[in-house]
């Protein structure tokens, strides 16, 4: 193979590795209008001196309204090691707890649901139980 080929084909190899998506409201080419992929890159939100947190996965939703919105998972990375967190999508930045633990809520039909904390080594999301106020009892 030539060399003058090698650039360009490495170049197509990894543009296809990209993530894409269809912009919110996008015409779909199976309703007769031309389609949209949007590229949306990684993002580095939170970190602790052993862990990077990064949205990544895009997903779109859309709110009792009809408004659309964008969802991402959350994927924890530490020494170029990709943990994703299972079934955990949010549109907010996590709070980071301490070197263990971050907080983020699970969001859904772009509306933020129950609070969770990830373990930063496992990836394991557990829901976080509120407590009652002193004196008060759960039904």
């Amino acid at each position: 193979m030539r060399a003058g080929l090698l650039v360009p084909l490495a170049s197509a190899l990894l543009l296809g590795c990209a993530p894409a998506e269809r912009a919110p409201g996008a015409a779909d080419s199976a309703r007769g209008g031309d389609s949209v992929l949007v590229m949306v890159p990684d993002t580095l939100v939170a970190a602790t001196a052993s862990a990077e947190l990064w949205l990544t996965l895009p997903r779109d939703a859309v709110d009792s309204a009809g408004r659309p919105c964008r969802e991402r998972a959350l994927e924890i990375r530490r020494e170029g090691r990709r943990l994703p967190v299972p079934l955990l999508y949010t549109a907010e930045r996590p709070r980071i707890v301490d070197d263990s633990t971050a907080e983020v809520h699970l969001w859904t039909h772009c509306r933020p649901g129950p609070l969770y904390r990830v373990d930063l080594a496992t990836g394991r999301p557990t829901p976080v139980r509120s407590t009652p106020p002193s004196g008060e009892t759960r039904p």
